[in-house]
């Protein structure tokens, strides 16, 4: 059973490739990819430290 959390974690890497397929490295960006997934910039850094922390993932 996958817990919310890992599962929004996924949403985050997923929501990154799909932003990285239609509009190029430019738009892995914490406040864009938040847009897309209907959340806020806080979401994003509990699950990353920072956009390096993301992109390593």
């Amino acid at each position: 059973m996958t817990c919310f959390l890992e599962s929004v974690y996924e949403d985050w890497l997923m929501a990154g490739f799909r932003a990285l397929a239609s509009h190029g490295p430019s738009a892995l960006r914490a406040a864009a990819l938040a847009r897309d997934l209907g959340t806020t910039k806080g979401s994003f850094y509990w699950h990353f430290k920072d956009l390096p922390d993301y992109l390593s993932n």
